[in-house]
């Protein structure tokens, strides 16, 4: 873990380096739209604001998805410029980064584009428009690269570290916990991914919900993920630990109330050991579950080659995620 990144905490990556919250403003030679001024990222840069630009047409084959895209890429390149820049205005609002978080942004040498936002036709268009964007506006711009599979690249990592676990075996599976589906895939011979039918996240809500409410939710969410995960243990014939990647922030096992998952918290304190006891109690078979940040996870999955990088997840939101410094 490299200690000088103040966006890494003891277990994981901490909450405060969300760049979902990150103010939207006018930049020299960058005006907004003016309905973008005063939002944040998210939602300008949400999952709902691309498939609205694409409209089904991912192959990019007329001129509105071409438009669309290529809008919201200019705008992810605003994001970039804003992150690697840090103007003061963006720093008056942004009240949880300080200098430290500001410094560690602008010394990044290399951005990893992940998430289903970067796949195909679509994701290449997105790429050059940011990477035209950044050239013409920094002096010195970082890297961007594109990871094969971009859109798995969260269960690519829960995989690496399902490797990693003392009680590793194989098959292993791989689950990815998202805002939209639940995604599953074990390792088959050969080192390739199988990659089993996903299901739809039906309880998306975590805001305005009144007590009761959250609790219900937390109760049928975690139905439909026992449910799901068992289903994908029976046809993988896995007896490895489960790996996780949540679109939530969790630190040992405890579950950031913020998210669509954080009502998972009201089930218990350490939700991946309740979980693990959970899949027991269903399978009959004991099995250790590792859970971590989808931003965690995509970072497993890729090396920064001794150079500061950074790691961005374009699905339904944004996540960030900090891959290590070994080769």
């Amino acid at each position: 873990m490299d200690q000088s990144n103040p966006f890494l905490a003891d277990h994981g990556h901490s909450p405060h380096g969300s760049i979902n919250r990150l103010p939207l403003v006018h930049l020299p030679g960058l005006p907004l739209a003016p309905e973008l001024v005063g939002m944040t990222a998210y939602p300008a840069l949400s999952g709902a604001s691309l498939e609205k630009a694409v409209r089904g047409d991912w192959n990019l084959v007329g001129p509105s998805a071409q438009q669309g895209v290529a809008q919201l890429g200019r705008l992810f390149g605003h994001v970039l410029v804003t992150l690697l820049t840090g103007p003061p205005e963006v720093r008056r609002r942004r009240v949880d980064w300080g200098e430290r978080e500001w410094t560690w942004w602008k010394s990044i040498e290399q951005i990893y584009l992940a998430g289903g936002a970067f796949r195909g036709k679509v994701g290449r268009l997105l790429l050059q428009t940011i990477e035209f964007i950044i050239a013409d506006h920094l002096t010195d711009p970082p890297d961007l690269l594109i990871p094969p599979q971009p859109e798995l690249l969260p269960l690519s990592g829960a995989w690496q570290l399902a490797l990693r676990s003392p009680t590793h075996r194989t098959p292993a599976l791989a689950l990815d916990w998202g805002q939209t589906s639940l995604k599953a895939a074990i390792l088959q011979p050969g080192d390739t991914l199988k990659v089993f039918e996903p299901s739809p996240m039906l309880w998306p809500r975590w805001e305005a919900l009144t007590n009761d409410e959250e609790l219900r939710e937390a109760k049928a969410l975690h139905k439909d993920l026992l449910k799901f995960t068992v289903s994908c243990l029976e046809q993988s014939n896995s007896e490895g630990p489960v790996t996780i990647s949540l679109a939530n922030y969790i630190d040992q096992g405890v579950i950031n109330p913020r998210g669509a998952y954080g009502k998972l918290r009201l089930l218990a304190p350490d939700y991946s050991g309740y979980f693990s006891q959970e899949l027991e109690r269903v399978s009959g078979q004991l099995r250790p579950v590792i859970m971590a940040n989808d931003g965690v996870c995509a970072s497993a999955a890729v090396a920064s080659h001794g150079r500061r990088s950074a790691l961005i997840l374009w699905g339904t939101a944004l996540g960030v995620g900090w891959p290590q410094t070994s080769t």
